[in-house]
C-alpha cells in the first residue's frame, strides 16, 4: 500500500518541484535584470556628473555670459555631453537600451541625467 502511494505521488511531486524551480529561476532573472538596470543607471548618473563638471570647466565657462552662448550652443554642448557619456559607459548604455527597448530611450535617460547633473551643479556654490 505504501509503495503504491509513493508510486502515484512521485510524479506529482516531481512536477511540483519542476514548476517551483522554474518559478524561482524566472524570479531570479527578473531580480538580476532590475538590479543590473539600477546599477547601470547609477553608473550613468555618476558619469554624467563628471562629464558635466568637465564641460562646465572647459566649454561652458568660457562661453557663458557672452554672445557665443546661444540656444544652439547649449543644445550642442548637451549633445556632446550625451555622446561622451555614451562613449565612457558603453556597457551600461547597452544594458539600459536593452532594458528600455530602444537606444533612443537610453539617450533620453542620459539626457535627463545630464540635465539633472547641470541642475545639481548650479545649486552647489
Amino acid at each position: 500500500m505504501r509503495d503504491a502511494i509513493l508510486a502515484n505521488l512521485a510524479p506529482a511531486l516531481l512536477a511540483l518541484f519542476t514548476a517551483l524551480a522554474g518559478w524561482v529561476g524566472r524570479e531570479a532573472v527578473r531580480y538580476l535584470a532590475r538590479r543590473s538596470y539600477a546599477l547601470d543607471r547609477e553608473a550613468l548618473k555618476a558619469t554624467a556628473a563628471s562629464v558635466v563638471a568637465d564641460l562646465a570647466a572647459s566649454t561652458v565657462g568660457a562661453a557663458k555670459g557672452t554672445d557665443a552662448w546661444t540656444p544652439e550652443r547649449q543644445a550642442e554642448v548637451r549633445a556632446t555631453a550625451v555622446a561622451r557619456v555614451r562613449a565612457l559607459e558603453p556597457v551600461a548604455v547597452a544594458n539600459v537600451a536593452a532594458a528600455t527597448g530602444s537606444a533612443s530611450r537610453a539617450d533620453d535617460l542620459i539626457g535627463a541625467l545630464v540635465e539633472q547633473a547641470v541642475a545639481t551643479a548650479k545649486v552647489r556654490p
